[in-house]
């Protein structure tokens, strides 16, 4: 999963991997850490303010650091 975030002065692309996923020990990126894993939930329906979701979706609680360029 990658997310692009950019702000002045840090760099650009932050990616996030999935603790489960089992393409992961074959990703072609390099520097995978534990800082860079992340937890999707699983919910199976949702109900708020009228609105619903009656099919299988994930959510994700992570926050996003960027590093700052010299």
């Amino acid at each position: 999963m990658c997310f692009m975030m950019e702000a002045p002065r840090h760099e650009k692309l932050t990616t996030v991997f999935v603790n489960d996923d089992r393409y992961l020990e074959s990703a072609a990126v390099f520097g995978i850490t534990d800082l860079l894993m992340a937890n999707f939930a699983r919910h199976e329906a949702w109900h708020s303010a009228g609105r619903t979701l009656d099919v299988p979706f994930f959510t994700l609680a992570y926050d996003f650091v960027l590093r700052q360029t010299a």
